[in-house]
């Protein structure tokens, strides 16, 4: 979560629409209201390099399971 030069509004920072559903759901019986902007990519510059997150995923698949 960060402050934004508005004190009433901050930015919250989540794994995917679903994460940041989850959080908006949850406020709402406290009486915070949410507004939901378009996706941003959380990337950063280390070293004057832009580096973004993204993960690797590996499956391993027995051949009997596999399609053609």
């Amino acid at each position: 979560m960060r402050e934004t030069s508005d004190e009433t509004i901050f930015e919250v920072a989540g794994r995917g629409e679903l994460h940041l559903t989850i959080l908006i759901e949850n406020d709402a019986p406290r009486g915070l209201r949410a507004g939901r902007l378009a996706p941003a990519r959380a990337a950063q510059d280390v070293d004057g390099v832009r580096h973004e997150p993204y993960e690797m995923l590996t499956v391993d698949v027995e051949d009997a399971n596999q399609g053609r």
